[in-house]
């Protein structure tokens, strides 16, 4: 179990990082803003806007590596109550698209996935599951081009092996896996298009939705 102290300590160096303002330091409460200058999608400030957006109607279920650590630590508190679900322990990224399927077959409801591109990738064969789920699960994608986690812990000072064993970049977008299972796919450009994006097709309750979100939280 963390500590609240620990979250905010872990909090505080996200946001000088990112450069987001910090509005309330108490240890019960995180409350953070960004810049309105700041027009790319990052990793966490979209799953801060995901928290509050998605519908009373929904589940969520969170991938690991980064967006667990981003819900847990800049999630806001202002969202509708759902139930939310992740895979943890030795689980590692392996599965998340067939995991948050299942779990939306249990609800018997949408569910919005919040995942990184790894995780997508080492799942690809669930997108079948994606088209013939018989809920609509949203898949929210965050891509920043590798294993975006590595950068916050001491092996990014390895510098002969960090590229290469760590972060693994790669150019890859999933439109095409999108196409091959006749996924409706979205890549919005700003947080704001996002959320006019994500709003619409939830309305229109669509299956198999897929965002393919270019972030560059770790550039």
């Amino acid at each position: 179990v963390v500590s609240s102290d620990t979250k905010l300590k872990r909090a505080k160096k996200l946001c000088q990082k990112y450069k987001y303002a910090v509005l309330d330091k108490t240890a019960k409460s995180f409350v953070f803003e960004v810049s309105a200058l700041k027009k790319e999608i990052d990793d966490f400030a979209l799953s801060r806007r995901l928290t509050e957006i998605i519908p009373e109607t929904h589940g969520l279920f969170i991938g690991n590596s980064i967006p667990v650590r981003a819900v847990d630590m800049l999630g806001s508190g202002k969202g509708a109550g759902i139930p939310t679900g992740l895979n943890r322990g030795a689980s590692g990224i392996d599965g998340l698209i067939a995991s948050a399927c299942g779990y939306s077959s249990g609800l018997q409801r949408p569910v919005s996935l919040l995942i990184g591109d790894l995780s997508a990738m080492h799942d690809l064969n669930s997108f079948k599951l994606l088209a013939d789920s018989p809920e609509p699960v949203l898949v929210v994608l965050l891509n920043n081009n590798g294993g975006g986690i590595f950068s916050f812990l001491p092996v990014v000072r390895q510098t002969d092996i960090f590229e290469t064993f760590f972060a693994t970049p790669h150019s890859n977008d999933f439109m095409s896996v999108a196409k091959i299972f006749g996924l409706n796919y979205f890549r919005p450009h700003s947080i704001s298009t996002f959320v006019e994006d994500f709003i619409v097709k939830n309305n229109g309750n669509c299956n198999g939705n897929g965002s393919d979100l270019r972030t560059n939280a770790l550039s």
